[in-house]
């Protein structure tokens, strides 16, 4: 994906932009715009855009869900839903961008379907983003990777977080959706625990929201920075480690000081 867009300078006349109802739909519009794949695709799932397109803005699913439906009444995103997940694509996308497919990750975002109307202004009856219909199998699954994971800090940090809060649960599976494993889980924790715990400075820091937030990839790639110095100090201590002398150079040693001792006698005498 590429590190932005870029956005026309023909946007500060657009009637579309200015018919949303809202200022935070319009700030939702250039939020998300960054972070499209080649196709001007994002994943339309409210946890995900507020982690990853506005970090910093305590929003509720209900107030994103609302902004995005506004943006697609008036045309400047499609919605549609696919395999129980739900999608935007910001329309008129290619027209504004100068794109290197060379150089960029295909979509991982499947297309819209074809029969999907493009020039309604409203959302769509298959389109239910205040509840999306997830499968039972597939709520099972990701209900026992974030147990797993929270029993796992638990253990660790010797705390008692609950594998239930919606933020925790929110947080995790925009990691997973990111491609992240549970061992990958486990290394941050691991990690952050041996540099944080029982430090009185930063133990209150091992916590979901720290851990599992945007700084995850740092903090596991941490875990080979610290493997990396633990052997090059392992190294300078064997380098620095005393060698006993061995038994015939202590017996050639002693013969040596005798020899010295006897002629300081003599010219002692």
């Amino acid at each position: 994906m590429a590190r932005g867009r870029m956005i026309n300078k023909r946007i500060s006349i657009s009637k579309k932009l200015a018919n949303l109802k809202t200022d935070s739909a319009r700030l939702l519009y250039f939020m998300c715009y960054p972070h499209t794949d080649i196709k001007g695709r994002l994943e339309a799932d409210a946890p995900y855009i507020r982690s990853v397109c506005i970090p910093r803005l305590n929003w509720s699913d209900k107030k994103i869900n609302a902004c995005l439906e506004d943006l697609y009444r008036v045309h400047l995103i499609l919605l549609y839903e696919l395999n129980s997940n739900t999608y935007m694509e910001f329309t008129r996308f290619k027209e504004f961008q100068t794109l290197r497919e060379d150089r960029e990750s295909k979509s991982e975002i499947p297309d819209p379907p074809a029969e999907l109307p493009t020039n309604s202004h409203h959302t769509p009856a298959q389109v239910k983003l205040s509840k999306v219909n997830i499968s039972k199998d597939k709520i099972s699954k990701v209900n026992s990777q974030v147990e797993e994971i929270i029993n796992y800090l638990n253990k660790k940090s010797k705390k008692n977080f609950r594998s239930t809060t919606v933020k925790t649960i929110s947080l995790i599976k925009v990691r997973l959706k990111e491609k992240f494993t549970i061992d990958d889980f486990k290394k941050v924790i691991d990690v952050k625990t041996e540099q944080w715990l029982n430090n009185k400075e930063f133990e209150g820091f091992l916590r979901p929201e720290t851990l599992f937030g945007n700084k995850f990839e740092g903090y596991l790639n941490e875990h080979k920075e610290r493997k990396i110095k633990k052997v090059v100090k392992k190294k300078e201590e064997d380098e620095d480690e005393f060698v006993p002398m061995p038994e015939h150079f202590k017996k050639i040693f002693k013969k040596g000081i005798k020899k010295i001792e006897d002629k300081k006698k003599v010219f002692d005498g």
